[in-house]
């Protein structure tokens, strides 16, 4: 499944019980403070998985914000007894 949010492509497949959400810059530029974790967050809502893997492999960089985005998210996946982790 691939879903878009400002500037950055996901691309999310499901393992038994995590989700693997790849984040790719898509051809529309990345705002300084994309909303990321809103749409994880409601990704993972739908599958009612709430451990991530967040694969970052594909970005050559951070935009502003994000690093709070992961944050945000985080604290989310953990108050519904879930786990954030990140790769690449």
């Amino acid at each position: 499944m691939k879903s878009v949010t400002e500037g950055l492509d996901l691309d999310v497949d499901r393992g038994p019980n995590w989700l693997f959400v790849k984040l790719q810059p898509s051809r529309r530029p990345v705002p300084e403070s994309p909303h990321v974790a809103d749409e994880v967050w409601s990704i993972s809502k739908r599958h009612f998985v709430y451990r991530l893997v967040l694969d970052l492999e594909q970005l050559e960089s951070f935009p502003e914000g994000m690093m709070g985005q992961i944050a945000l998210l985080q604290e989310r996946l953990v108050r519904q007894g879930g786990a954030l982790r990140l790769c690449g």
